[in-house]
């Protein structure tokens, strides 16, 4: 997709406004970095400039305004949102005038401007109105409505969600129209929940997910309205529908690799299992929406979640580990103090400035009152000013800018003294309930520990984890598991003249992983060496109904979504036909200096009703020399690198491509080698395998 939008942006002229097109497009493809697609918004902007050309102009900036509100930089995106404004009205363009309107007060509210926000956002419905953009309209009256509602003014709230409801009922063209009407539903169901009305709060949330079920199935926005009804139903009480919602929301999050759909689905699981008294759950459901957290670097969730572990070590009797997580509580405060500190010292700093400026001002009255002195040539009363003057300059000084400082410190202070003695007495433990509380853990962890290896044992005396040279001339098998066990496996067998092999990723890691890489390695057995099936995609149907009823994935239960993503193949070498069927994971082979991908059905080996056809069958005929290359999606998924971003399959692809012509075993380090230098002092995110074979 970016290759395709950059090779057709080259051969565009800088005076044609399809290649600001082209630019916008490429800024749009939330695969790129941030720093990436600003740099195609902003060249948009300049060809735009160049060209004279207002509406390009307008929507080059209205895609650099999205960009840095949506990274948090709302200084940066004011500067581009006042610059559609600029330009949309000194060209009458009345209707991108609301909409940069709206974005700005949207902007202002962030920024703290409440009388600014609140006027453009009235000035956006009223020129919608004007020039009957119905578009426009919905969006300004959702933006006032948020205006009011994050200020507890409810029943404000309330009027302009309906005026907003109103407009999406009767004008059908307007677009994206259920994904707004599904907003509008869920935000009136808020505003319905912090008034005291749950069951009209339900209500209005179920409405919102019957209409992305409807018209938007399997969407993001799909993912977080399940989200929010778990959480009411949670508060109300309703743990088993809580647990079905929440269940749902992680489900379509994984489909679409929905960060904040995992981060909200599981924090959401997670309190319904607390209501269910299932505290294992629950705490497994929080360190998943925990790592979401992280990754999103979102810091008040982080607080949530790790408060919420708290609890459930304390309900499990976990009170090492409980104390643990109130430190990392502590922690997270600490984060937060310190940016308010900051703040407020930049704040003290602003409010020294402008007394210091008054003060200046002061002097220079009074000087001009010296001078009046001077001239009637009384010198006791000047030398007595200039005293006073300086004396009081001086005090002034020191006493605004010592009085702020210590002011705003004394209030922090105050408050974090306040906040860890609320912590503390949260949970108190006697030296020696930590010490045999350690004592006791540190035994269990060493059985654990004992058992796991075992059970490694066995699973490499089970698995293949080496290269086979009776198989393949030249190849390479990298298997690292993120814990002693694995939940990644490969697996071969020589049937004629084909080679079956496939390199799979099983649900979850360590211990449970292991448990399911044991069931896909006997199936695999049973369909390939006793039936004979060779071809992968048979293989994979098969081996899906038997996973299906292994673990009696009926439909009616479902937190069971247990199953595998893998790639499989099937290579004739006297015919050097390949053939290959995936589960989400893909196929990359190399020709000459090319390398071409494969792509899997997008459907896992297991229970999936939304996506349970049969899989596909790829056929091609390679030559000798070319190289066969699959694999989890642990390596791509690591992060690390400068920023602690992923690795990505982009770079995965090159790193393979630039090294696809050296000898198999040569490139297994590298990989491995590359592996770690990315991963750094980062942990492990999942087990790792990937298969390379020469033909």
């Amino acid at each position: 997709m970016v290759d395709s939008l950059e090779q057709r942006m080259d051969q565009l002229s800088n005076q044609d406004t399809l290649k600001i097109a082209a630019l916008l497009e490429l800024a749009d493809l939330e695969e790129l970095e941030l720093e990436e697609r600003v740099e195609y918004a902003a060249y948009a902007l300049r060809l735009s400039e160049r060209m004279e050309h207002p509406l390009s102009y307008i929507s080059s900036a209205d895609v650099l305004t999205s960009l840095y509100y949506f990274n948090g930089e709302y200084e940066q995106a004011e500067i581009y949102a006042i610059k559609s404004v600029e330009i949309a009205r000194h060209n009458h363009l009345d209707a991108q005038l609301a909409n940069a309107l709206c974005s700005l007060g949207e902007i202002e509210d962030y920024l703290g401007k409440d009388e600014n926000s609140v006027s453009h956002i009235l000035e956006a419905i009223e020129v919608a109105e004007d020039c009957l953009d119905y578009d426009a309209m919905v969006r300004s009256y959702i933006s006032l409505a948020g205006y009011y509602y994050y200020r507890d003014l409810n029943a404000k709230a309330l009027e302009y969600y309906e005026e907003a409801k109103l407009i999406l009922v009767k004008h059908d063209e307007i677009k994206d129209r259920h994904v707004v009407m599904g907003v509008t539903e869920s935000s009136i169901g808020w505003v319905y929940y912090y008034d005291g009305k749950m069951d009209l709060a339900i209500e209005q949330l179920k409405n919102a997910v019957n209409i992305y079920d409807t018209y938007e199935k399997n969407s993001t926005y799909a993912s977080n309205a399940h989200a929010s009804l778990s959480t009411l139903y949670s508060e109300n009480a309703d743990f088993e529908l809580a647990q079905e919602e929440a269940q749902r929301s992680i489900d379509i999050a994984m489909i679409n690799d929905y960060t904040v759909g995992y981060l909200n689905g599981y924090e959401a699981l997670g309190n319904a299992y607390v209501g269910l008294k299932d505290p294992r759950r629950a705490r497994s459901a929080f360190l998943e929406a925990l790592d979401a957290a992280k990754r999103l670097k979102d810091i008040d969730s982080r607080l949530n979640i790790t408060q919420s572990l708290a609890k459930v070590f304390v309900l499990e009797g976990n009170y090492e580990m409980a104390y643990d997580y109130l430190l990392g509580v502590d922690e997270i405060k600490d984060s937060i103090r310190q940016t308010e500190i900051d703040n407020a010292f930049n704040e003290s700093i602003t409010k020294y400035e402008t007394e210091k400026t008054e003060t200046e001002n002061e002097i220079l009255l009074q000087q001009n009152k010296i001078e009046t002195l001077e001239n009637k040539d009384n010198k006791a009363k000047l030398s007595q000013s200039r005293i006073i003057i300086i004396s009081s300059v001086i005090g002034l000084l020191l006493l605004v800018g010592l009085a702020f400082v210590l002011l705003n410190r004394n209030r922090l202070k105050q408050k974090a003294n306040a906040e860890l003695s609320v912590a503390y007495e949260t949970i108190q433990l006697s030296n020696e309930q930590l010490t045999n509380a350690n004592n006791i853990i540190q035994e269990k962890n060493d059985d654990i520990t004992a058992s796991m290896e075992y059970a490694s044992k066995i699973q490499e005396a089970l698995l293949p984890t080496k290269e086979n040279a009776e198989l393949f001339k030249d190849s390479f098998f990298i298997l690292m598991p993120k814990d002693i066990v694995s939940g990644d496996f490969l697996w071969y067998s020589k049937v004629g003249s084909k080679v079956i092999f496939a390199a799979a990723d099983c649900t979850g890691h360590g211990v449970p992983g292991a448990f399911m890489s044991m069931i896909g390695n006997t199936f695999l057995h049973q369909i390939v060496n006793e039936e004979k099936v060779l071809q992968p995609s048979i293989i994979l149907d098969q081996l899906r109904e038997r996973v299906i009823t292994a673990l009696r994935q009926d439909g009616e239960d479902n937190a069971r979504k247990d199953g595998m993503d893998m790639a499989l193949c099937s290579l004739d070498l006297e015919t050097r036909e390949l053939q290959f069927a995936g589960a989400n994971n893909p196929l990359y082979y190399t020709k000459g200096r090319e390398i071409v991908e494969l792509k899997g059905d997008k459907q896992p080996v297991g229970y999936m009703p939304e996506r349970s056809g049969p899989f596909t069958n790829h056929k091609i005929v390679l030559n000798e020399g070319d190289a066969i290359y699959i694999f989890s999606d642990g390596y791509p998924d690591q992060f690390g690198g400068p920023k602690g971003k992923k690795f990505k399959y982009k770079q995965l692809r090159e790193l393979l491509l630039s090294n696809s012509q050296k000898p198999m075993l040569s490139q297994k380090e590298l990989l491995i080698s590359s592996f770690y230098d990315w991963k750094g002092d980062l942990e492990q995110i999942d087990d790792v395998c990937l298969i390379g074979v020469r033909v």
